[in-house]
């Protein structure tokens, strides 16, 4: 009847609806270098770094609120519709959901053009990645401008 108990007892005891993240420094230096790779190859126009680095199902939201995949983005990047002169990172704070997810919330100061036009914005991002055997792949991002 005891041993019932403690079972009893086990089982129904209250848990975390996930397990903890890993606080680990190492992870974290390593979501941030890729993620200072990805700038760049975007201020490169480096379609063979992102086509890479990006994930197949990759939803990616401009401050404009419009919406692209991962063949879209490519297609803007690679085209120069949409150019990157700058994509500088200001502060940013990593949460790691897992030892292969993360989270990342920054600031960035970017110089932008599109149709035609040059223009320098500050924006609050949100991206998400996911570790993919040894190497990180972009999931997710949203923007918006900084007023």
């Amino acid at each position: 009847m005891l041993a019932y108990l403690v079972v009893a007892a086990t089982l129904l005891a209250p848990r975390p609806a996930s397990p903890p993240a890993p606080d680990s420094a190492e992870t974290i230096r390593s979501v941030l270098a890729f993620e200072d790779g990805r700038f760049a190859a975007m201020v490169r126009a480096d379609t063979t770094w992102l086509r890479d680095a990006l994930a197949e199902d990759l939803s990616y939201v401009h401050t404009s609120a419009r919406s692209e995949t991962k063949a879209q983005y490519l297609e803007s990047v690679g085209s120069h519709r949409l150019h990157y002169e700058a994509f500088t990172p200001g502060e940013r704070r990593v949460r790691l959901l897992s030892a292969a997810a993360a989270v990342v919330a920054g600031l960035a100061h970017a110089r932008v053009e599109s149709g035609g036009q040059l223009v320098e914005i500050d924006v609050r991002y949100l991206a998400v990645y996911e570790r993919v055997g040894a190497r990180w792949r972009f999931v997710a991002w949203q923007t918006t401008r900084v007023p």
